[in-house]
């Protein structure tokens, strides 16, 4: 009788090509899933605001990456990474930069699968959104999330117009007025957390705000002298 004996070697490899083996099915049968989807992160390069977009220009303009995230697809010819589920937008600049919808008007964030759109200037003062005295600045009406953005100068409607679930986080809202609300209009849930509502101004409502539901952490809001 012959008794072979395996080098410990030998075992060690096959043990490593199984494992390998292994965890690259699970991988693949977790994309394969239905209902999974992988979140991206869609980096904006330009403060340069058009409408329509052009597309195949070098140039991920915050309307474009907007659209991928409200499409979950790449409706950019390849200027914004494509949007597939909860995408996080944020912003490759060297400098502070401000973003003028003053010609084009307000952002629509609309996804309506329920999947969260985060918008991140990564540290308050780095982006400024201004409605340019003469639009506003946000319409959402899907999940959103807005942090670490300056958000004024927004007219005849408020800064921000929200019938969706909404998140603001260590940001400033100021110098925006409207019919409704001057800095936030919301008809939906709002959360507030860390952040300052300044110098919005309305006609009817609340100057820095006008809510339905709130959850307010944190929120700093100054009134102007009537």
């Amino acid at each position: 009788m012959k008794l072979h004996i395996s080098n410990s070697g030998d075992i060690g490899k096959r043990c490593g090509w199984f494992l390998t083996f292994f965890l690259s099915l699970a991988v693949l049968l977790f994309i394969a899933m239905p209902g999974t989807v992988l979140a991206a992160n869609i980096v904006v390069n330009s403060t340069v605001d058009l409408q329509p977009p052009v597309s195949a220009d070098g140039y991920c303009t915050l309307r474009e990456a907007i659209y991928n995230a409200n499409t979950t697809s790449d409706t950019t010819g390849g200027d914004c990474a494509g949007g597939t589920g909860d995408d996080t937008i944020t912003f490759d600049f060297s400098v502070p930069g401000t973003i003028d919808l003053g010609t084009y008007g307000a952002l629509s964030i609309n996804d309506s699968a329920g999947r969260l759109t985060t918008i991140d200037g990564e540290s308050l003062g780095r982006v400024v959104i201004t409605g340019g005295t003469n639009s506003q600045v946000f319409a959402v009406s899907g999940v959103v999330t807005l942090r670490n953005l300056i958000i004024q100068d927004s007219a005849k409607q408020p800064g921000i117009s929200s019938n969706g679930t909404l998140t603001i986080e260590n940001s400033t809202l100021s110098g925006n007025s409207g019919a409704n609300g001057g800095g936030i209009s919301n008809r939906g849930t709002i959360d507030i957390i860390n952040s300052t509502l300044s110098g919005n101004q309305a006609v009817n409502g609340g100057g820095e705000f006008t809510t339905m539901v709130a959850r307010l952490r944190s929120l700093t809001a100054h009134y102007p002298a009537t």
